[in-house]
């Protein structure tokens, strides 16, 4: 096994982890549509303190892994891995704007 083949397998594995790491970018964007009226909060946390940490779970779910990535630039190259950071720009920019618009809404009363 040379090192050069190494290489390769190892970034064929991180492609595949992408490629899974974007579909998982779908399935929490799904999750949002389908609860951003009315996102399930934890009976411990009033209403808007909820809401707000509900988002924050789901940005923390799409940041983690994509600040792994970032360690390796190489891998986001791909035509594949830029449609996934675009979708994942879009959902955390989504998401932040949800946590402000109820921080801000918070703050009013």
């Amino acid at each position: 096994l040379s090192l050069d083949s190494l290489k390769d397998t190892i970034q064929e594995k991180y492609e595949r982890i992408l490629m899974y790491y974007g579909r998982d970018i779908d399935a929490i964007q799904k999750i949002y549509q389908r609860h951003r009226n009315d996102p399930p909060v934890a009976w411990d946390l009033p209403p808007i303190a909820g809401k707000i940490a509900w988002a924050r779970q789901m940005y923390r779910r799409i940041q983690e892994p994509m600040e792994m990535f970032q360690k390796y630039p190489t891998i986001l190259q791909t035509a594949e891995a830029k449609k996934i950071i675009k979708n994942y720009n879009k959902l955390a920019k989504v998401l932040l704007e949800f946590e402000v618009l109820y921080h801000q809404a918070w703050m009013k009363q």
